[in-house]
């Protein structure tokens, strides 16, 4: 016997608003009324899978032998302590003014400069608990387009890894409000280079867990993540990613 088949909902996929019509132009398409966010921020959604699943699996990665090959199994670290070491790390910042609200935008911004790893996730989050928002820095930028980027942003903090830790120097000198750079792969606090303070993601993160601070909630109009392209038609443009921009997307994603 054949399993029975759910048909599709009878609601159309979208609808055509004739009042947008125009001569060369047709109409625009809608979708008629979207389903309603869960939650309002992204942040409310970290908060919410905290409390619904403390002790889950949230972060994980292979971790390297002394060969310096990927292992096979994971470490996993938990929603709740990731979110202490969020709140740690953000408090951290705070303390050391690390992401003060910029001169022309009253904005927080952390840039980050790393490939996917767990830090980079927990970088993000704390900028976002501190009332801020994260920038992101990729090799395909290029040399030139590393200090446009943190001059346009004036990033006072990167978090980055020693691979990374070379071109941030190197971007140092034409971009002067960059002042810290916070290490997260070592454990000692590397001296001083070029003008930069260094230091290591486990000394913020003990910093902030003596200086407690409450979070500084986003709204949905607030910038999730500000992500610029690789710049082929010219210099890099910044696409700014609202809150209300993601938690309507996992909205539809789930409506499908």
């Amino acid at each position: 016997m054949r399993a029975s088949i759910t048909p599709p909902s009878s609601k159309p996929l979208a609808t055509a608003d004739a009042s947008t019509a125009k001569d060369g132009h047709g109409a625009t398409y809608t979708a008629g009324v979207p389903t309603a966010p869960e939650c309002a921020t992204m942040f409310e959604y970290l908060q919410r899978s905290v409390q619904r699943n403390p002790t889950g699996d949230f972060l994980g990665h292979r971790p390297k032998g002394a060969d310096g090959v990927v292992g096979p199994d994971y470490e996993w670290q938990s929603y709740e302590t990731v979110f202490g070491r969020i709140q740690s790390l953000a408090a951290g910042l705070l303390h050391h003014d690390m992401i003060a609200q910029t001169t022309d935008a009253n904005e927080r911004i952390l840039g980050i400069y790393m490939k996917n790893r767990p830090e980079w996730v927990l970088a993000h989050y704390a900028v976002m608990y501190a009332g801020g928002f994260s920038v992101a820095l990729y090799d395909t930028l290029g040399a030139d387009a590393t200090p446009y980027v943190l001059n346009q942003t004036q990033v006072a903090t990167i978090v980055c890894t020693s691979a990374e830790l070379p071109k941030v120097v190197q971007a140092k000198a034409s971009s002067p409000a960059l002042q810290h750079v916070i290490l997260c792969d070592v454990e000692t606090k590397p001296e001083a280079v070029d003008g930069l303070t260094l230091w290591t993601m486990k000394e913020i993160e003990a910093v902030g867990a003596e200086h407690p601070a409450f979070p500084t909630p986003p709204v949905p109009t607030d910038i999730y993540t500000l992500i610029y392209t690789s710049g082929t038609t010219g210099e890099p443009k910044g696409v700014p990613l609202r809150h209300s921009n993601l938690v309507h997307a996992i909205a539809a994603i789930n409506d499908r």
